[in-house]
């Protein structure tokens, strides 16, 4: 059961005070991971739209260079 003794280890490792805490730090990672992937599509998608250009002329609006 290399995945049990992997989970153990780690839970030394990383001082957990169970098998369960070092399920739920993993079962954390992967939905981080999830995430991060679905952020990075979302912001591909945001990228190639035509509404990304049209933001993009907004947003210095506002804000005023410094002068000499």
């Amino acid at each position: 059961m290399p995945d049990l003794e992997f989970l153990e280890d780690y839970g030394r490792r990383h001082q957990l005070s169970s098998r369960a805490s070092a399920l739920r730090a993993a079962v954390r990672a992967l939905r981080e991971a999830e995430a991060e992937d679905h952020y990075v599509a979302a912001f591909e998608e945001w990228n190639e739209s035509d509404d990304s250009a049209l933001w993009e002329g907004t947003a210095t609006d506002g804000l005023e260079t410094p002068g000499p």
